[in-house]
């Protein structure tokens, strides 16, 4: 039997404490995504910094000309996200963290890169810790490991950041 363990690090959404640095740091972001926000052409590399800056600046810290020129980059990006559709499970968890301003989404890029880490290993049974939910654990299985794993378990913890610890186990474990 193989036995795996990842401190995953959440699985689709980080909570912003977790990724903000210091205030200088911040200010720091908040300029570089305001100077992308107002350049002409953007590349899919220039989006692609927006977005991953977005995850860590959010809302709450970007000046209001840049909340509002990113809802129409934003409305682009979720007009375009092919494949959420058929993942209602996942659409749901999106849904989840649109009510919490302090959560940031995780890309599928890093998601997917996590679910490849996890394929390579293949444990029989596999223990996360620091993820968000029961549904969190139950749509990264289905979604990204193919339904590896038939049994998943999750219980929460006393961690202020709602983060708990969870256990999948193969068919026969």
């Amino acid at each position: 039997m193989k036995i795996a363990s990842f401190n995953i690090e959440n699985l689709f959404a980080r909570h912003r404490d977790l990724l903000l640095g210091n205030d200088e740091e911040s200010e720091l972001l908040v300029q570089d995504f305001d100077a992308l926000i107002y350049q002409e052409d953007k590349s899919n590399k220039d989006l692609t910094r927006m977005r991953k800056l977005w995850e860590v600046v959010g809302t709450n810290l970007a000046p209001k000309k840049s909340v509002d020129a990113f809802k129409e980059y934003e409305d682009h990006i979720l007009s375009n996200i092919e494949n959420l559709k058929g993942r209602p499970g996942i659409i749901s968890i999106y849904n989840e963290m649109a009510k919490n301003p302090d959560l940031r989404p995780i890309t599928f890029e890093d998601i997917g890169d996590k679910a490849k880490m996890i394929l390579e290993v293949s444990a029989d049974m596999l223990v996360l810790q620091e993820v968000e939910s029961q549904m969190a654990m139950e749509e990264f299985n289905r979604y990204f490991l193919n339904g590896l794993y038939e049994h998943i378990y999750f219980t929460p913890t006393r961690d202020t950041l709602g983060r708990g610890m969870g256990l999948m186990l193969r068919q026969g474990v």
